[in-house]
């Protein structure tokens, strides 16, 4: 599970944020993970609380996550579908030839102090 080495990071990452702005306490922070990132949201919710239990600005901060779709288009028709709910198909042609746009990143998007 390689989750809670993501988690680290991004408490080292807000941490980090913190000290340099001078801000006491975390609330909360929100992440962006991508439906065809490696991450699995529900494992790294479950890391969230052992990640932050010994963080002083972090320590009570709230986890929320947003999916991002993982949108792919095709290199034989230029569709742009959702590569999930196609099952790695075009819907339009049913070519499997196509190139991720979004729906593979795992980003910081806001934290809340």
């Amino acid at each position: 599970m390689h989750e809670m080495g993501v988690v680290f990071s991004v408490v080292r990452a807000v941490e980090s944020y913190a000290a340099e702005n001078n801000i006491s306490e975390v609330q909360g922070v929100v992440m962006e993970i991508g439906e065809v990132s490696s991450v699995i949201p529900h494992y790294f919710a479950s890391c969230w609380e052992p990640a932050i239990a010994s963080s002083k600005c972090m320590m009570n901060a709230k986890l929320e996550i947003e999916m991002i779709p993982g949108i792919a288009r095709c290199l034989k028709c230029g569709e742009e579908f959702n590569i999930e709910k196609g099952q790695g198909k075009c819907e339009k042609c049913g070519s499997d030839l196509w190139q991720t746009i979004s729906g593979r990143d795992v980003m910081i998007k806001e934290i809340y102090v």
